[in-house]
């Protein structure tokens, strides 16, 4: 296996199968993309030294066309209610008024 087929067997485990690449090396082995696939064992040796170089290559290309230099936020400002008086899983725990619509980590 060249570089590049090691380096897209790494990128089509993380986009498309949560970071499997044993399914990722079976996917592309299966349907003709790689014909010489290696083990999983070697794969991941293989993988695991690619140069960081080509790493951050990769990232800053993709984050480059995903978007291009764009110097605007978002900011999330959406009102979400904690909980219902009827919802709390924890209203056994906690009694009266004054718990009611606060987070139970600040308790």
């Amino acid at each position: 296996m060249t570089l590049a087929e090691v380096i897209t067997v790494g990128l089509v485990s993380r986009r498309f199968f949560q970071g499997n690449i044993e399914i990722a090396r079976m996917f592309l082995h299966e349907l003709g993309y790689i014909s010489n696939i290696l083990s999983k064992s070697k794969l991941k040796r293989r993988l695991h030294n690619v140069p960081s170089f080509f790493w951050h290559l990769i990232v800053a290309h993709l984050s480059y066309q995903v978007e291009p230099c764009s110097k605007g936020f978002l900011i999330d400002s959406f009102p979400v209610s904690v909980c219902y008086n009827v919802c709390s899983n924890r209203r056994a725990l906690f009694r009266g008024q004054k718990y009611i619509g606060t987070p139970f980590q600040k308790i």
